[in-house]
């Protein structure tokens, strides 16, 4: 075939002659793969020298602890010498020792240059047989060119396979601003062994660790490098009085910590990771309800140095006096070097009315205290600054931590948002954009926490938007009216999406008009009601297809007032050999639909048949194993205050969302909850409650649930569709971004939600469908 590979990539789309996988792996890899970039580079002459000079050094040094930092004379390369370049640099990577640490430190120097320079490398002879060098090295390569190393495969099923690889590690093609964990994930793994498997030039290449690689004369092990060069790692720490008195003032300590600060107060996802060397961290603290004084704004620059490698600086602020704000307040930190991410930190602080009596009678400070334990001896209106690292005693948070152990003793608090979530940012599967909301320091107010691990995408402070006091009623009535019936579905559920979208901050579009569309968002909310899939999206994200959040995003939601076992990220990955389907026969209101859907998937993937009998289905929750996969393709409703609420079964039962709260033992891995209504959610003393938690509850990774009644047809085309296009590679956020974009879209299709990450690959190792009926 002649033109460019991706003109290749879609005659072998509509390619009759070619088997059913091939073709679909084709067309997901043509929606996934990033366009190319049209970037005129436009060398600077008068560095064309010392640029030369530069990339020599670059590669000889790569391991080296001399390795330059100063790449300005780059600007002097023209595209084919940074072509050139990159290329020497990812043939480096292709031999580099098996120290994971050296890798990493190699890989996030070769990321360097080629920000820098806004360069990609060519495909690389694979010739050793490491494969996290191999899987690494690919992340480098153009787009372009690793379609073209797949497409020269010459056989049919490792051009399936290759092409399968190459649409799941699309999402990190051609984007260099992508942190070295994303690198060394398990999508260009798997690309790499596929390419070695497949490639004339390649086979006979083992990818199995490299224990016999050999070791590049001039690598150096990371025990040999300079510590100041190595990646380290550090705690957020803000460190505040427990209780302070509205309208004085008091310090707020922000900083690092070597050790753990939760114990503390201060609550936070996980440690920061900071690159080698001298840096500054920028700390932008969100304090609404609170107000700064003196020099040290909401912006703080934490310069971390080997003399001073835990800084800690003091801001004064003070509580506003304003009876719309809540006594509890949170503040809240996000710390960046140059615009990326590293993590984010809450603090809780009580606020009482002047003159009212300290609660408790813990070690809580007010505010004419210093902010440092009793040996401190500074001012109180002094900031507790000291010089060096000597000068940082143990942390103010840890020295409170008895005064917050009796606050919370005398008033519990609902638990923070992040108790229930922890940031996955700088894994291999990280999402494009992370949406926390929580509650705000106004009751009428959600705080949006906008997260990205992409530079420039998301604010530096949390944002707020306002939803009123009577959320949970607002979105029953509107499910009610449309489970009636008396509605034109399509526009009520436009109207519906203009005020959900009325709630969401600007900041929340902006961060996502800068993504574009297929971008993975994690929504944890712990609000279990608003449905912000269906958020109208503003004029200018709207496309043709294109009109709701849950229809430009592929969004996974998360529950965060969820507790008992539900994990604190949901997986990305999860591995399924054995599934059951749950349906049959109903005396009144039947749904043949339903039964077929459930018979389908067991022709197709071998599921087991569980009859949809109160008995046969407590059975299945109450003894093990749990199959990987439960199916359920039944009646549902949702009554929060009745008891005619959960799974109708076809004995005329009911299933309540407690009762499969309470089958500890049950370990499925997927819920599909093709019932009508079962997607919604509740709060049941400050938990989140409703089917779709009871089970993620339980430990259940992902489940998808319908918020309202659905049409049979569509319901029976969403469940059998899904399984097709999950286990062949792609999320079910973006299935289900397909079904909300769908032209001439039947408004159910706008029902299902999905719970789990935005990203999840499940990986089917059970029975495949026997014909290409079901490929």
């Amino acid at each position: 075939m002649n033109g460019s590979p991706r003109d290749k990539l879609a005659l072998l789309a509509r390619d009759a002659w070619v088997g059913a996988g091939v073709r679909a792996a084709a067309e997901a890899l043509l929606r996934d793969l990033p366009p190319v970039a049209e970037v005129a580079r436009v060398p600077d002459p008068a560095e064309a020298g010392r640029g030369r000079d530069l990339a020599d050094q670059l590669v000889l040094r790569l391991g080296d602890e001399t390795f330059p930092d100063d790449l300005t004379p780059l600007r002097g390369l023209d595209d084919v010498a940074v072509r050139e370049l990159l290329d020497d640099l990812v043939g480096r990577l292709l031999g580099w020792p098996r120290s994971e640490a050296a890798l990493q430190l190699a890989v996030r120097r070769v990321a360097t240059v080629a920000r820098a320079t806004g360069g990609f490398a060519g495909m690389p002879a694979i010739t050793h047989a490491r494969r996290e060098a191999v899987a690494v090295a690919l992340s480098f390569v153009a787009a372009d060119d690793l379609l073209a190393a797949v497409l020269a495969v010459d056989d049919e099923v490792a051009l399936e396979a290759g092409l399968r690889a190459l649409a799941r590690s699309s999402r990190h093609v051609g984007r260099l601003e992508t942190d070295v964990a994303l690198r060394l994930g398990w999508d260009f793994q798997r690309l790499a062994d596929a390419l070695v498997d497949g490639l004339p030039w390649a086979r006979g290449v083992s990818l199995q660790g490299g224990a016999n690689q050999a070791v590049p004369e001039d690598a150096v092990d990371p025990a040999d490098v300079d510590p100041s060069r190595a990646l380290r790692s550090a705690h957020p720490l803000l460190g505040a009085p427990a209780q302070v008195v509205v309208a004085t003032p008091f310090f707020l300590e922000v900083g690092l910590s070597a050790a753990d600060t939760s114990g503390g107060g201060t609550v936070a996802p996980g440690p920061l990771t900071l690159p080698p060397g001298d840096v500054e961290v920028t700390v932008s603290l969100g304090l609404d309800g609170f107000r700064t004084l003196g020099m040290v704004g909401e912006t703080v620059a934490l310069r971390v140095v080997d003399g001073d490698p835990l800084p800690v600086e003091a801001v004064r602020i003070m509580a506003v006096d304003d009876p719309v704000y809540k006594a509890t307040r949170q503040i809240q930190a996000s710390y960046h070097i140059g615009g990326q991410l590293l993590g984010v930190a809450w603090r809780s602080v009580q606020v009482r009315p002047a003159g009212a009596p300290e609660r408790g009678t813990g070690a809580a400070l007010n505010a004419a205290d210093p902010p440092r334990g009793a040996e401190a001896t500074v001012d109180a209106a002094d900031p507790p600054r000291g010089a060096g690292a000597a000068a940082h005693p143990p942390r103010f948070a840890v020295a409170a931590v008895d005064a917050v152990a009796v606050v919370d003793a005398v008033n519990p608090e609902p638990e923070d948002v992040t108790s229930a979530w922890t940031l996955d940012a700088n894994s291999a599967d990280a999402a494009d954009l992370y949406l926390l909301v929580g509650e705000a320091n106004r009751p009428d107010m959600l705080a949006w926490t906008i997260l990205s691990p992409r530079p420039g995408v998301a604010p530096a402070r949390p944002a707020y938007g306002k939803v009123g006091d009577a959320t949970a009623q607002f979105v029953a009535n509107a499910y009610r009216n449309i489970d009636r019936g008396q509605v034109q579905l399509d526009l009520f559920l436009r109207d519906l999406g203009r005020t959900v979208a009325d709630a969401i901050p600007g900041e929340v579009w902006r961060a996502l008009s800068r993504l574009g569309p297929g971008a993975a968002v994690m929504l944890a909310t712990a609000d279990p009601y608003v449905p912000w899939e269906l958020a109208q999206l503003p004029s200018d994200l709207r496309r043709p297809g294109q009109d709701v959040l849950g229809g430009y995003a592929d969004v996974g939601r998360w529950l965060t007032g969820v507790h008992r076992n539900q994990a604190k990220v949901p997986p990305a990955r999860l591995d399924a050999a054995t599934m059951t389907t749950v349906s049959g026969e109903y005396t009144r209101d039947d749904l043949p639909l339903a039964r077929q859907e459930a018979a389908e998937l067991r022709r197709a993937y071998g599921a087991r048949a569980v009859e949809a009998t109160k008995p046969a289905v407590t059975a299945m929750l109450r003894t093990g194993p749990a199959p990987d996969i439960v199916h359920f393709a039944i009646h549902g409703k949702f009554d929060a205050f009745g008891m005619s609420d959960g799974m109708l079964l076809t004995d005329g039962s009911y299933l309540t969302s407690n009762e499969v709260g309470g089958a500890e033992s049950f370990r499925a891995r997927v819920v599909f909850l093709n019932a009508c209504q079962l997607g919604q959610a509740t709060d049941s003393l400050g938990q989140s409650a409703g089917m779709a938690a009871a089970f993620t509850g339980l430990g259940v990774g992902a489940a998808v649930a319908p918020l309202w009644k659905v049409d049979d047809q569509v319901a029976y085309e969403v469940g059998t569709g899904f399984y097709e296009a999950v286990f062949g590679g792609g999320s079910p956020a973006a299935y289900l971004r397909g079904q909300r974009g769908a032209e001439g879209r039947h408004p159910s299709r706008l029902a299902y939600l999905f719970f789990g990450h935005p990203r999840l690959r499940v990986t089917w190792r059970g029975p495949v469908p026997a014909t290409e009926e079901y490929l």
